[in-house]
């Protein structure tokens, strides 16, 4: 008998989906976009429903004298948390062409970063004119929000060839005079840099931040000195921080909690 042309086949049902493929697994939100879904858009959908604002700003200051007051500096706060929000989106940060784009990218996106989150803290505080922020701002705020354990920033290794070059041939501080450093900022860097002490908390990141932010800003913090003085970890890790910092504060804004106000 010959051998039959037709093949057995087979019972078992065909996966759905074109040529058989797996379905793709849907991505999960990442759990610092679900807290600032809880916190920032529940402020913004507050404020748009003309919605009291000055008592929730009073978590962190003493009751203002008037909604609308509340009402202005709650356009601080939004474009102090829309510049954050722009610094996190920029993802892969690059200006200019060559190798040091990048980072200059990463220093300009840390300048944006720190911009919005000094703009967030003084609209929060009230705080008016072109003066800076200041450490009793910071404890104030960090002091009414919740955030997990800050995980240390370790300082670049001082025996790296060209920071070590530098400072065979200049003392520490002249390092520190060529940043322009003044006053904290100096304090701040001497710390981190050339004293080797981890940031181990998170109102040390936003100094630290805000240190590098105006080396960077003047003009004297160069991207080639941040590749050869092995800073970029930093300028990719402080705005991380700050955008925890600004989901933090908007958690506290919109949430329902009856919070006891600030003496």
């Amino acid at each position: 008998m010959g051998k039959s042309a037709s093949r057995v086949t087979s019972s078992k049902p065909k996966r759905s989906g074109a040529s058989g493929k797996k379905r793709a697994k849907k991505k999960s939100t990442p759990p610092e976009q679900a807290l600032k879904a809880l916190g920032y858009s529940r402020f913004i959908a507050l404020w748009k429903a003309r919605q009291p604002i000055a008592d929730r700003i009073a978590r962190f200051i003493p009751a203002m004298s008037s909604e609308s007051e509340g009402s202005r500096h709650a356009h601080g706060l939004i474009r102090g948390h829309e510049l954050l929000r722009n610094a996190k989106a920029w993802t892969r940060p690059e200006i200019g062409t060559g190798r040091s784009a990048g980072y200059r990218g990463h220093q300009w996106r840390l300048v944006m970063a720190y911009n919005g989150m000094e703009l967030l803290i003084k609209s929060l505080l009230q705080k008016a004119g072109t003066r800076g922020l200041e450490e009793e701002d910071l404890t104030r705020v960090l002091g009414r929000i919740a955030l997990p354990g800050f995980e240390p920033l370790n300082p670049p290794s001082l025996a790296r060839k060209y920071l070590a070059k530098w400072l065979a041939e200049l003392e520490q501080d002249a390092v520190l005079n060529f940043l322009k450093t003044e006053r904290g900022d100096k304090t701040r860097l001497r710390a981190w840099l050339l004293d080797q002490q981890p940031v181990a908390g998170w109102q040390e990141a936003i100094l630290l931040t805000k240190a590098l932010r105006n080396c960077t800003a003047h003009g004297s913090l160069s991207p080639n000195k941040v590749e050869q003085w092995g800073l970029k970890p930093a300028f990719v890790e402080l705005p991380k921080a700050l955008f925890m910092i600004d989901e933090a504060i908007f958690e506290v804004l919109g949430s329902e909690i009856n919070k006891p106000k600030c003496n």
